[in-house]
């Protein structure tokens, strides 16, 4: 009777290596499929970035100052908004450091880290501020640089709520790495 349990627990085990044997060699495993994405082209300047589908773009128009391109982007759905912009910066580093000081936001909490998206190096700047008792905001800020040249390209995403909610992080992971620019 003991023998039992003994063969149906050498059963479940062959059955669970034979399971991982499959799961490891299938490749990665999805979170956001890109048929949930529509891909938007901008000819000038050439940037094509991938969004949810239910992301709103509104027409694109041409800066003033640093900005030479600004165009919203919104998803109601996603409690999700931001902008896609191009900006000329002569030294990203000390701009970034001097909007900080600068800024009138009540920083509940802000970093700055380097990272390489593709061929791209830049910043990505996280940040949440309050603007009263009753409303909070934090956001996610990509600043690309080209190869070469003063142009940056700013992706960036905000949400109403104190800290940056963990489901949209791999929406906005997907978002980032299909830029070209």
């Amino acid at each position: 009777m003991k023998k039992i349990p003994v063969v149906v627990l050498g059963a479940i085990l062959v059955i669970l290596l034979l399971v991982g044997s499959v799961v490891k060699f299938a490749g990665p495993i999805l979170v956001s499929s890109l048929s949930n994405y529509k891909t938007y082209t901008f000819k000038q300047p050439a940037i094509t970035i991938s969004l949810p589908v239910g992301t709103t773009v509104t027409d694109k128009f041409q800066g003033k100052n640093e900005v030479l391109f600004s165009s919203y982007l919104r998803d109601p759905k996603l409690n999700l908004r931001g902008y896609l912009q191009v900006w000329e910066l002569g030294n990203l580093q000390a701009f970034l450091a001097a909007s900080k000081q600068t800024s009138t936001l009540n920083y509940t909490a802000y970093t700055v880290r380097p990272v390489q998206i593709q061929r791209y190096q830049g910043y990505l700047v996280e940040w949440s501020a309050t603007f009263s008792r009753y409303y909070s905001i934090s956001a996610k800020e990509f600043w690309l640089k080209k190869d070469s040249g003063p142009q940056v390209l700013r992706v960036s995403f905000y949400t109403d709520q104190a800290q940056f909610p963990k489901p949209l992080e791999q929406i906005v992971n997907t978002i980032i790495a299909s830029v070209k620019w």
